[in-house]
């Protein structure tokens, strides 16, 4: 007893066929991820410790969290100028971030890169004394918009 071969068309046509179904599951669950990001709580991600309005400082991998914590802790404390050990990533403080998960002293964030708020994006830890509910306010954006960096 001899087993045929399929042709070269079904193989063809079942590659077509799984490629298109594989496109189609990837829509739904991109578009279903996006929309449970969307349904956590956004946040503005700034510090104003010292003052004037500064970007977060975003860590991605969770060894660094200690570090993190220790670097904004010593800000609070009014050391000016603390020294960090991990990779510098900042997220913009006019962009909202979603909050995925947090304890009591870091904030597990996503935030996008994009304005439509779909694709790019970052997912990081950031301090959760730097989380707020409201965008810094006009005064503040105008004055770091105002600061002179060519001296």
């Amino acid at each position: 007893m001899k087993i045929r071969r399929p042709s070269r068309l079904v193989l063809v046509v079942a590659a077509v066929c799984f490629i298109a179904l594989w496109n189609v599951a990837a829509h739904f669950y991109v578009q279903r991820f996006h929309q449970r990001v969307h349904a956590r709580p956004r946040r503005y991600c700034y510090e104003t410790f010292l003052g004037p309005l500064n970007p977060v400082m975003i860590i991605t991998d969770e060894a660094y969290k200690a570090e993190l914590v220790s670097y904004y802790t010593r800000m609070l404390q009014g050391e000016e100028s603390p020294v960090f050990r991990f990779p510098l990533r900042s997220v913009l403080f006019i962009k909202p971030v979603y909050v995925l998960e947090q304890d009591s002293q870091v904030a597990k964030i996503l935030y996008y890169y994009t304005a439509q708020e779909q694709g790019n994006y970052l997912e990081g830890y950031v301090d959760r004394r730097t989380l707020h509910t409201l965008p810094p306010a006009d005064s503040l954006v105008q004055a770091k918009e105002k600061v002179d960096y060519s001296q």
